[in-house]
């Protein structure tokens, strides 16, 4: 098993970092269309991605994850096509499970459960694939 470098966490709190301003953006963007409780939900999500990425900048403990290069590559393909998903989502229930499947990313990652790790980059890949 490989283990992530400083810079590499802080370059998976980078996409984070994106990736929560993308779900705010789409918040914001959306903002007449949502109702308060998924308006909420929204806001919940947007802060627990950001206090993820917080986490993740912050955090000193090592992490471990198999294969680091390509788990690094995909973490960076997932974040690109999250950012783009949120540009392009009709439903208020796609950009709340595209901020769950981060969320669950993130707390995979902290928690350094490899096979969580795993699971939850394929269901953002194939939320990706499929918006």
């Amino acid at each position: 098993m490989g283990k992530l470098k400083a810079g590499q966490v802080h370059e998976i709190a980078d996409h984070f970092l994106d990736i929560g301003r993308a779900i705010g953006d789409y918040r914001y963007s959306h903002i007449k269309d949502l109702q308060d409780p998924l308006n909420n939900v929204l806001k919940d999500l947007y802060w627990s991605v950001l206090n993820t990425a917080d986490s993740l900048y912050t955090t000193s403990a090592t992490l471990v994850i198999d294969d680091v290069e390509k788990s690094m590559v995909t973490i960076s393909n997932i974040s690109s096509e999250m950012q783009k998903t949120y540009k392009s989502l009709i439903g208020i229930q796609e950009a709340i499970d595209c901020a769950t499947g981060i969320l669950t990313l993130g707390v995979a990652i902290l928690n350094k459960d490899p096979e969580a790790i795993k699971l939850a980059m394929g269901e953002l890949i194939d939320k990706a694939d499929n918006p």
